[in-house]
C-alpha cells in the first residue's frame, strides 16, 4: 500500500494495530478515508507479526457507524482498496461484512443464537413511527384501564398536569429510559424528604431573634409567623404542605430592612423546598404509570415479534452478560473493532460495544471528536464520550494509543482561522482545543471582499424579532446574489439554521433576489401544505364520501377546479319537481344521475382521475395507486415548470408515495388503513422532506445543522445558532454516569450559575431540582458552543456568520454570541459600533457589518411626519394587472384561479396617528401650566430645519434621537462625553443620519435641559413604556417616550421628545398641536391607576426664548376627574 503523501496522524492510525487506539479526528480531517485504508492495510502482508497480515479475513473486522447510509460509504471504500491492492477476494466477501450499525450488528448476533437465547429467529425491528405509535396504544390502554376500573392511584397526577400533558411525560419517561442500560431502573427522584418539623424550628429560631432586635413592623410579622409554627408543632400533624400553607400567608412586606435577611432568605429556602417536595408523590405516580404502561407495550410488540432499537441492543448486552460463551465468541472472532462517530453513543451502545471489546479493549479503536457531539437530545451526551476517552486512556487495563487528525482537507485556511478565533478560545471547549491545519487551499473565491463575514443585526427589545429575522434573511440573499453575480453558482450557497421555524422567511428573501432556493433539512415533511394536500388525496382515494378531503383536493393544485364547479357538483335538481337541493360532493362525481347540470374540462379532468382511481381500488397496491393518480393529475409536471421550489415539493410527493407502498408492502394494509397510518405518521412528525437529485443542482440550500453533519458546502451562512431556551420540559431529567436524575418540575425553581455541587451531594429536593436545572442548562449551552462549531467547519470557501441580538438595558450579549464577541473583539463589551473590518488571524481581516432594524409598523410617527400628511389626499392603490394563470393539465387548458385577498386580524386595536386628524382638536379642560414663555417673532428657518437628505428624512432623525434618549435613560449614571460621541454615531449611522452635528445638538439641549433633571430625579423614569388601553370595544395602543414615577405616589410625569417644528409657532397653535396625543397618554396613565398625569411635549431642536439652553416644551396635565371626558374625546 502506499502511503506517500499521507499525513503523520493519519499514517499513525493506519499503522498501529498493536493495541487500543483512540483517535481524535477533527472535522474534514478525512476519518473515513482513515478507517477504510486501516482495514485494507490489516489485510495486508506486513501489518501484522512476522510480516503476515494482521487478519486473515475481512469476517475478523467489526466497523460500527452511525447511519446505514455511512455503513454503505465504508463497504463501497473498502470494497475499492481491497480490489486497488489486489485482494479481490477479501472484496467479494465486503458485503456480508460486520460493517454496520450497531443495531445491525445485535440484530445478527442475536438471530445467530435466538434458539440459544430463546428468541423467535424471525423477530421484526421496529422503529420510527411504527414503534410511536405501538408506545402510544400502549399508553391508551393503560389510560383506558384505569378509567374503566375506577384506579385512583393516578388522579392526583392527571388533575395536576391534565391527561393530554400526562400521555407526553410518560413517552419522555420511557424514551429516556431506552438509551440507558438499566431502562427504567436507571431513575432516581432525589433524596427523601426533608424533616418539616426541623425546618419549623429553624424558622421559629429565627423568628424569635428578630422580635427582640428587628422593627416593629418586623416584630409583629415575626410574631404571628412564630405563633403559626408553634401551633403546627403542637397539633402534631406536621408536614410539608402544612408548613407550606403556612408560608404562604406570610406577609413579605413585614420583612423589610437588613436585619430580617436571614429569617426572609429561611422563608424562601424552606417555601421552595416544600414547594419542590409537594412534586415528588406525582413524580412516583408517573413512574408507576411509565412501568405499567412498558409492560403493556412490552406485551404488544412481543405479540407481533416485534423488538425496539433499544430493546435491540439491551437484550443482546444481556445475554453478552448472561451467556459468557457468547460474549467470548464475537471478543475472540473480531481482532479489529472500529467505532465510528463515537462521540454520538448513548451510555447504553457505549456499554455494548465495550462488552465485546472484552475488558482490556485489546482490539477496539474508536474515532470520535467532542468538539463535532450535537446530539444529546438522542441520548448522546457528550459527557458519556468523555468519560469513555478517560476510561481508554487510563494507565490500567486499558492504556490506548491516542492519535489525531489534525489536518483539515475541506476548508480554506481562512475559514479555520476564524473557527480558532472563536473556538479556540481556552474554556470554550470542556477539552483542550483540537486544532485544525488547512490541508488544501480550498475552493477558489470569486467574491469581492473577504472569504469570512460576520454581520450582526439589532433589533428592539420589545417585539422586533420577526422584523430582524425578515431583514438578517434580505441581508443573506442579497450577499448571495453578489457572490453569485461573482461567478459564484448559487448551488455552492447553503444556510445553516438551528431550526427550520423560519426557513419561509430566509427562502422567500432568497427567491426575491431572482435565485432558486429549496428547503432541504430538519422535520417538517408533514408541515407542506403539498404533503397535507397528499394526505388529503389519500383519504379521499380510501373514502369517495370523506367530503372535508374531498373539498381540500378540488381546492388545492392536485386537482384544482373553480368555485362554480364546485357549487354545481354540491347541488342536485330534484325530479320532477324541479327544486335545487344540497348534496355531497362525492354522490355528483359517483352517480351519473347527480351528475353537475354544467362542467368545465378542469372539473371533467378531476372527475376522469378520481373515478379511474377508485375504479382500481384493491387491484392497484395504495402506494402505486397513489402515484399513478398524481401523475394523471398533472401536478407533478406542472411542478416541474416551478424550478427549484417545485422541484423540491415534487420530492416530497414521491417520498409520500413511497412511505404509502412501505405501509402497505410491510403489514399488508389496503388504501384505508394506508391513510391511518400516515395521518398517525403526521402526527407523531419527526420525517425529513424529500429529496431528488441536487448534484447539478442550481438552488440555494436551507438544512439545519444537524441535517449537514458530514456534509460540506463551498459557502455557508450560520443562522440561528446560537442560544439555549428553557423549554420547561416535563419531567425534568439528567442522565449521568449511568443515572437518570428526575424531577416533576423545574419551573419556578431558582438556579443560581455559581453553585457547583454535584447532583449526588442534593441534600433535598429543591437542591436535586435546581441542579438537575443548572447542569441541564450548562450541557445545552456546551452543546450549542458545539453546534455552532459544527456548523462552521462545513464551510470550505467563504463563511457568512450572522447574528441577532435584542437591545436591553444591560446590553450583553448571551451564550455563543457572547463567545463570539469574546474571539473577535477580546476584552471588549460590545462589536464596533459601525461597520468595519477585524483582524481575526486570517489571510485578511474579515468583513463585519452593523445594523440595527425597527419594525416600522411599531414606530410612532414622528411630528414633521405627522404634519406633512395633513391635508393630503391618500392615493388609491393601483390595482394589480389581472393575470391569466394557465394550469398545464392533460389534455386541458384551464381558466385563471381565484384570487386571494388580506384580511386585516389587527382591526380592533388603533393608535394615536390614526385618529388625529387634520384640523384642530376638541378640548378638554385640562389643568394646563403657563406657556413657557412668550412667542417668539418669526424667524427663517435654519439648514438644520431641514432634512439633510432623502435619507436623512424626520423618521430617521427622530428615530435616531429616540433611541439616544433611550440609551441615556437606562444609565445608572452620566455617560463620558467619548460614550456620548460614540453613541450618537452608532444610531446616526444605523439610521442613515448624516448630519451627526444636529444630532449631538438635539441630544445635548435634552441632557443639559430641567426637565431632564427633574425627570431622572424620579425612582423610576423608564424608556419606550408600551401600553393599551380599552376604549369600548377596541383598544388604543401606543408608546411612551418617557414615563417617570415613584414608588406608591399618584401621579406620573411623561415626556415625549419632538424633532424638527420651527420658531414661528406660537403656544396656542403647539397647544392645539400635541392636545389629543396628550390626551390619548393621559387617559392610557390614568386607566392604569395614576391620579394625576403630567404630559411635557419636549421640542429638542427648538430652543425656549425665555429660557437660554433650554428646549421649548408643552406642558399638559390631567387629573382622574378628566378620565370619562378624555374617554369621549377619543372615542369620538
Amino acid at each position: 500500500m502506499d502511503m506517500t503523501g499521507y499525513k503523520p496522524g493519519q499514517y499513525n492510525a493506519i499503522t498501529y494495530l498493536e493495541g487500543p487506539l483512540l483517535i481524535c479526528a477533527g472535522a474534514g480531517s478525512g476519518k473515513t478515508f482513515t478507517l477504510t485504508q486501516r482495514v485494507a492495510w490489516s489485510l495486508l502482508p506486513g501489518s501484522g507479526k512476522d510480516g503476515k497480515p494482521f487478519l486473515d479475513s475481512i469476517d475478523q473486522a467489526l466497523i460500527i457507524t452511525y447511519t446505514n447510509k455511512a455503513a454503505g460509504e465504508i463497504k463501497d471504500r473498502v470494497r475499492q482498496v481491497l480490489r486497488k491492492e489486489g485482494m479481490v477476494e477479501e472484496a467479494l466477501k465486503v458485503d456480508a461484512a460486520w460493517i454496520s450499525t450497531i443495531h445491525s450488528m445485535c440484530g445478527r448476533i442475536l438471530r445467530e443464537h435466538a434458539l440459544e437465547l430463546g428468541i423467535d429467529p424471525a423477530f421484526k425491528l421496529v422503529m420510527g413511527d411504527e414503534q410511536a405509535r405501538a408506545l402510544e396504544q400502549a399508553i391508551e390502554t393503560v389510560l383506558v384501564r384505569i378509567r374503566e376500573e375506577g384506579d385512583t392511584r393516578f388522579d392526583a397526577l392527571i388533575n395536576e398536569a391534565d391527561i393530554d400533558n400526562v400521555r407526553s411525560m410518560v413517552g419522555r419517561v420511557l424514551n429516556t429510559a431506552a438509551s440507558q442500560t438499566k431502562g427504567l431502573q436507571a431513575f432516581d427522584l432525589g433524596p427523601k424528604a426533608t424533616d418539616a418539623g426541623k425546618l419549623a424550628r429553624e424558622l421559629l429560631g429565627l423568628c424569635e431573634d428578630l422580635q427582640v432586635a428587628g422593627t416593629d413592623k418586623n416584630k409583629e410579622t415575626a410574631e404571628k409567623l412564630a405563633d403559626d409554627l408553634r401551633d403546627m408543632l403542637q397539633s402534631g400533624e406536621v408536614s410539608s404542605s402544612a408548613l407550606a400553607d403556612i408560608l404562604d400567608g406570610v406577609n413579605k412586606r413585614g420583612l423589610g430592612g437588613k436585619k430580617a435577611t436571614d429569617l426572609k432568605d429561611c422563608i424562601a429556602e424552606c417555601a421552595g423546598i416544600c414547594k419542590a417536595e409537594a412534586q415528588v408523590p406525582h413524580m412516583e405516580a408517573l413512574m408507576l404509570l411509565a412501568t405499567e404502561v412498558d409492560e403493556a407495550y412490552h406485551d404488544r410488540l412481543a405479540a407481533q415479534a416485534y423488538i425496539d432499537t433499544g430493546d435491540l441492543i439491551r437484550t443482546t448486552l444481556r445475554a453478552f452478560r448472561e451467556h459468557p460463551n457468547i460474549a467470548k465468541e464475537y471478543t475472540e472472532r473480531f481482532r479489529l473493532i472500529m467505532v465510528d462517530e463515537f462521540q454520538d453513543t448513548s451510555q447504553l451502545q457505549i456499554d455494548m460495544i465495550e462488552q465485546i471489546a472484552g475488558p482490556a479493549k485489546t482490539h477496539l479503536c474508536t474515532v470520535g471528536d467532542s468538539q463535532q457531539s450535537i446530539y444529546r437530545f438522542q441520548g448522546a451526551d457528550v459527557e458519556v464520550y468523555l468519560r469513555h476517552k478517560q476510561d481508554m486512556l487510563g494507565l490500567s487495563p486499558v492504556a490506548a494509543h491516542r492519535e489525531e487528525l489534525g489536518h483539515n482537507f475541506r476548508s480554506h485556511g481562512d475559514v479555520l482561522a476564524f473557527v480558532r478565533a472563536v473556538c479556540g478560545r481556552k474554556g470554550y471547549f470542556t477539552e483542550d482545543f483540537l486544532d485544525l491545519e488547512a490541508a488544501t487551499e480550498g475552493r477558489p473565491w470569486r467574491g469581492e471582499g473577504p472569504r469570512i463575514e460576520v454581520m450582526l443585526t439589532e433589533y428592539p427589545s420589545k417585539g422586533g424579532k420577526d422584523f430582524a429575522t425578515q431583514k438578517e434573511a434580505e441581508l443573506i440573499a442579497q450577499r448571495f446574489r453578489s457572490l453569485a453575480d461573482a461567478g459564484h453558482s448559487p448551488g455552492e450557497m447553503v444556510i445553516l439554521m438551528g431550526a427550520t421555524s423560519a426557513a419561509g422567511v430566509y427562502a422567500q428573501a432568497v427567491r426575491d433576489q431572482g435565485m432558486e432556493c429549496v428547503i432541504t433539512g430538519g422535520s417538517k415533511f408533514f408541515e407542506g401544505e403539498h404533503v397535507r394536500t397528499c394526505q388529503r388525496l389519500l383519504k379521499v382515494l380510501a373514502n369517495p364520501h370523506d367530503t372535508e378531503s374531498l373539498f381540500v383536493v378540488l381546492s388545492s393544485d392536485v386537482l384544482p377546479v373553480s368555485s362554480t364547479d364546485l357549487l354545481y357538483l354540491a347541488t342536485y335538481k330534484t325530479e320532477p319537481q324541479g327544486t335545487y337541493i344540497r348534496q355531497n360532493l362525492s354522490k355528483g362525481l359517483l352517480y351519473d344521475d347527480r351528475a353537475p347540470m354544467a362542467q368545465s374540462p378542469l372539473m371533467e379532468h378531476a372527475g376522469t382521475v378520481l373515478r379511474h382511481a377508485w375504479d382500481k381500488l384493491g387491484v392497484v397496491e395504495p402506494g402505486k395507486l397513489f402515484l399513478e393518480t398524481v401523475v394523471e393529475s398533472g401536478w407533478l409536471s406542472r411542478l416541474e415548470a416551478k424550478g427549484a421550489e417545485g422541484r423540491a415539493q415534487a420530492a416530497d410527493i414521491l417520498k409520500f408515495a413511497r412511505m404509502v407502498s412501505d405501509k402497505a408492502s410491510e403489514n399488508g394494509y389496503d388504501m384505508a388503513r394506508c391513510a391511518q397510518a400516515m395521518s398517525d405518521a403526521a402526527q407523531l412528525g419527526g420525517e425529513k422532506p424529500g429529496a431528488l437529485s441536487t448534484e447539478e443542482s442550481k438552488a440555494v440550500r436551507i438544512m439545519t445543522v444537524h441535517s449537514s453533519k458530514g456534509l460540506e458546502f463551498p459557502i455557508v451562512a450560520v443562522v440561528d445558532c446560537y442560544e439555549t431556551r428553557d423549554r420547561g420540559e416535563k419531567p425534568a431529567v439528567l442522565a449521568d454516569e449511568g443515572t437518570v436524575f428526575a424531577a416533576f418540575s423545574t419551573s419556578g425553581i431558582k438556579s443560581d450559575e455559581e453553585d457547583d455541587f454535584s447532583i449526588h451531594d442534593a441534600r433535598n429536593q429543591l437542591e436535586h431540582a435546581s441542579a438537575i436545572k443548572r447542569i441541564n442548562a450548562e450541557r445545552e449551552y456546551e452543546e450549542k458552543k458545539r453546534l455552532f462549531y459544527v456548523a462552521a467547519t462545513r464551510a470550505s470557501a467563504g463563511l457568512i456568520v450572522c447574528m441577532k441580538h435584542a437591545i436591553t438595558k444591560e446590553g450583553t450579549y448571551k451564550q455563543v454570541l457572547g463567545d463570539i464577541l469574546a474571539g473577535l473583539c477580546p476584552g471588549q463589551p460590545d462589536f464596533p459600533a459601525s461597520s468595519c473590518t477585524l483582524e481575526y488571524g486570517g489571510s485578511e481581516p474579515l468583513a463585519f457589518t452593523r445594523n440595527r432594524v425597527y419594525d416600522p409598523d411599531k414606530e410612532e410617527t414622528e411630528e414633521d411626519t405627522i404634519e406633512s400628511k395633513e391635508g393630503a389626499v391618500e392615493e388609491p392603490a393601483p390595482e394589480q394587472e389581472e393575470r391569466e394563470e394557465t394550469l398545464v393539465i392533460p389534455h386541458f387548458s384551464f381558466p385563471p384561479q381565484p384570487r386571494t385577498v388580506a384580511v386585516s386580524m389587527h382591526d380592533d386595536f388603533f393608535s394615536y396617528s390614526s385618529i388625529a386628524p387634520e384640523g384642530s382638536h376638541g378640548v378638554v379642560h385640562a389643568h394646563e401650566e403657563e406657556p413657557a414663555g412668550e412667542p417668539a417673532e418669526p424667524i427663517e428657518p435654519t439648514s438644520s430645519d431641514q432634512p439633510a437628505s432623502d435619507a436623512d428624512k424626520a423618521t430617521s432623525f427622530g428615530s435616531a434621537l429616540h433611541m439616544a434618549c433611550e440609551w441615556l435613560a437606562l444609565q445608572e449614571s452620566i455617560p463620558s462625553e467619548a460614550d456620548i460621541t460614540e453613541t450618537l454615531e452608532r444610531f446616526a449611522a444605523a439610521w442613515g443620519v448624516f448630519d451627526v452635528e444636529r444630532l449631538r445638538k438635539a441630544f445635548t439641549r435634552w441632557l443639559r435641559s430641567d426637565i431632564k433633571e427633574r425627570s431622572f430625579a424620579y425612582a423610576h423614569h423608564d424608556p419606550e413604556v408600551p401600553f393599551s388601553a380599552a376604549i369600548g370595544e377596541r383598544i388604543l395602543e401606543g408608546e411612551i417616550d418617557l414615563l417617570c414615577y415613584d414608588d406608591a405616589a399618584s401621579s406620573a410625569l411623561i415626556v415625549d421628545y419632538k424633532t424638527g417644528g420651527s420658531q414661528a409657532e406660537t403656544s396656542a397653535a403647539l397647544h392645539d398641536k400635541h392636545l389629543l396625543q396628550a390626551q390619548c397618554y393621559a387617559y392610557a396613565a390614568l386607566q392604569a391607576g395614576f391620579a394625576q398625569v403630567e404630559a411635557h411635549f419636549v421640542r429638542v431642536e427648538q430652543e425656549d426664548a425665555a429660557r437660554s439652553g433650554q428646549p421649548q416644551e408643552v406642558v399638559y396635565s390631567f387629573e382622574k376627574s378628566d378620565f370619562e371626558e378624555l374617554r369621549a374625546i377619543i372615542e369620538q
